[in-house]
């Protein structure tokens, strides 16, 4: 009979677990049914005793071994499975295996009393490992939102700085004339003018920059035309110079012309 019960245990069970153990809760018994490759070559019922379940902990890794101990703690496990039909922990191996143990009531009292359970590990380290990747796979990609969000909010502080810094030289332009008109000699009213256009083609640009940022979808829509790498330095200074007239800009280039096909507004962009 004794012989028969364990077959029906390992067959219900099949081939998934490579352990399994039958604890008698009442005599404080443990009796070994299949046993893994880590177990000792020992009899196969045994008092459940500290050193059975020190040795049946040794084999787990450092930080799992405390939670394992108790899982497997029997003095607690008929109170563990009340209105539950299992008990379930995963844990990692010193060798880095990583199993699954279940443990199920095995058998009842006539007051529905748990007399004995069953424990049975299974290596499921190839579902931990996938597990595991798709976890790193999705922290990388919040790591990659948080890097866009952050670049997307630089980017919107970037263009809001191109925006207004325009519209005050434009503003502060048209207030001078209006406020001071007469008084304003016929070159100085050229020079306000001229400097407002400039302003108003450079907005402009930077408008038609942010809607073409907008439309992009993974391709890159920047028109390149070759450009006067000198004129682009000395116009990018001009504007920066209007800006921030206290600031010195030294400007060193070659004495060669170098043409270098570019998007001219975002360069300035970029080096103002």
């Amino acid at each position: 009979r004794q012989s028969q019960k364990r077959m029906r245990i390992i067959n219900a069970l099949g081939t998934a677990y490579f352990s399994i153990s039958l604890f008698d809760l009442t005599a404080g018994k443990i009796e070994i049914i299949k046993k893994s490759d880590h177990d000792a070559d020992e009899s196969e019922i045994e008092p459940l005793s500290e050193r059975k379940l020190n040795q049946m902990s040794e084999n787990v890794a450092e930080g799992f071994r405390e939670g394992f101990r108790q899982f497997v703690d029997m003095n607690t496990a008929a109170e563990r499975l009340q209105e539950r039909s299992s008990l379930t922990y995963t844990c990692q191996l010193t060798d880095g295996t990583w199993i699954l143990s279940v443990i199920v009531p095995q058998r009842f009292d006539k007051e529905g009393n748990i007399r004995a359970v069953l424990l049975a590990n299974r290596n499921i380290t190839k579902d931990k490992e996938k597990e595991l990747e798709q976890e790193k796979v999705l922290r990388n990609a919040l790591a990659t939102a948080e890097h866009a969000n952050k670049a997307k909010t630089n980017f919107l502080n970037s263009i809001s700085h191109d925006i207004r810094t325009p519209l005050t030289a434009i503003v502060g332009g048209i207030d001078a004339i209006l406020e001071n008109g007469d008084q304003i000699s016929p070159e100085t009213r050229k020079s306000l003018l001229e400097n407002m256009r400039d302003e108003s083609n450079w907005l402009i640009g930077v408008v038609e920059n942010l809607l073409s940022v907008t439309r992009m979808s993974g391709a890159s829509n920047i028109k390149k035309e070759l450009e006067a790498g000198e004129e682009v330095l000395g116009a990018a200074s001009m504007k920066f110079k209007r800006h921030y007239p206290a600031v010195e800009v030294s400007i060193t280039a070659p004495d060669t012309l170098l043409m270098i096909p570019m998007d001219i507004i975002l360069v300035e962009q970029v080096l103002i």
